[in-house]
Formats: C-alpha cells, sequence, structure tokens
C-alpha cells in the first residue's frame, strides 16, 4: 500500500470532493488527551482500494503532554499551515514504549508517511495547524497495539464536531491557495520517516 501514492491522489480528488459538503458528515473532537484534534473525514478510493481522508486542525501543547503511540493503519500527512514538533520511534505496538528520536519539526510544505506496524510519534503543534492525512486499511489485529478498557470508554466519549467548526474548517480547506499548496507538496512528496527509524 504505497501511502505517498495515497496523498497525491487525495490531492487529485480534494476538489471534486469537497464540492459535495454532504460527504463532510463525519467528524470528531479528538480532546481525550493533548494534542486536541478536530477532524473531518470521507471515505475515497485509489485503483479500487479504499481509504480515508481526514482534515486535520490541531490545536497548540507542549512536547512533555502529548501523547506518544503508534497507529493501527498506515497514514501519510501533509501539512498546510502552522507547524509541529514530532519525536519518533520504533517497536512492537504492544511492547514497551520505543526510543524516542528526535526532535523534527514539520512545518506548511512538510510531507511526510507512517507505512509499518513498528512506527511510533507524538506530534506537539506550536500553533493552530491545518493538515490533511490519508489512511489505509487497518493493520492486522496481531500488529495492533491491544485496546484497554480504560481506551474504549475514552473513545465512546469521543464527540463529533459543531456546525461552525465544520463550515469553518470547510472553508479553509477549500480555499484555492490551500488547494494548489497541498497539490503541489504532494507532487514533491519524499518519504522523510525511513531515514529517523530506530530498530
Amino acid at each position: 500500500m504505497d501511502m505517498l501514492l495515497a496523498i497525491r491522489e487525495a490531492a487529485a480528488q480534494l476538489p471534486t470532493l469537497l464540492e459535495n459538503k454532504s460527504l463532510w458528515v463525519n467528524s470528531l473532537d479528538v480532546d481525550y488527551h493533548p494534542p486536541r484534534v478536530e477532524r473531518l473525514w470521507t471515505p475515497f478510493t485509489v485503483n479500487g482500494t479504499m481509504y480515508r481522508l481526514m482534515m486535520h486542525r490541531l490545536h497548540p501543547c507542549r512536547v512533555e503532554d502529548s501523547l506518544f503511540h503508534p497507529h493501527p493503519w498506515p497514514s501519510s500527512v501533509a501539512i498546510l499551515d502552522g507547524q509541529y514538533k514530532s519525536y519518533y520511534g520504533y517497536g512492537p505496538q504492544n511492547g514497551p514504549e520505543p526510543e524516542r528520536v528526535g526532535p523534527e519539526l514539520f512545518s506548511a510544505g512538510s510531507v511526510y508517511h507512517m507505512s509499518d506496524p513498528g512506527d511510533w510519534h507524538l506530534v506537539a503543534p506550536t500553533c493552530v495547524t491545518m493538515s490533511i492525512m490519508v489512511i489505509g486499511l487497518p493493520y492486522p489485529k496481531a500488529a495492533q497495539r491491544r485496546r484497554t478498557e480504560s481506551d474504549n470508554e475514552l473513545l465512546n466519549c469521543l464527540k463529533g464536531l459543531k456546525q461552525e467548526a465544520i463550515a469553518d474548517m470547510l472553508e479553509f480547506f477549500s480555499r484555492p491557495a490551500t488547494l494548489s499548496a497541498f497539490d503541489s507538496m504532494t507532487a514533491q512528496a519524499v518519504s522523510q520517516w525511513s531515514n529517523l527509524k530506530v530498530k
């Protein structure tokens, strides 16, 4: 699953997807741990493979407060506005927390991907930061971090965004300058991740 190819295709499809506001009915206000992330998402396909395209607004937090975590699925990210500090690690999702490497500063124009179940990271925005994330199908269950009862309780408490927030985010991502920047970024995308892994 080529996540950089997927985010390039997302850049090509985004103007059409944004024209249909009814596609953007899925939202979450992820506030159970810093940084707070406001999320809109919709499914889309690349050569018959299903992905999710997520639009994120991330709020500032301190590095020491940010959650260090793996993802249950491969992903690629393009930052369109703002910036965040990030630390990385590599190890089994159900093993001990891996050694952290960093910090790396990602700002507007950065594109990277996490395509291995062993990839861990944290992000700590220094200001309100807008990004696009594309995620693929989940990793096999055996490779995913096991959710605890506490995890499930926190996830079940998440709520959708208010209409004002949804409209504000759609307006930002629909701007010609935003769409143009996203398209040019992903056309030049290279992986910044492989050189930072600790194995």
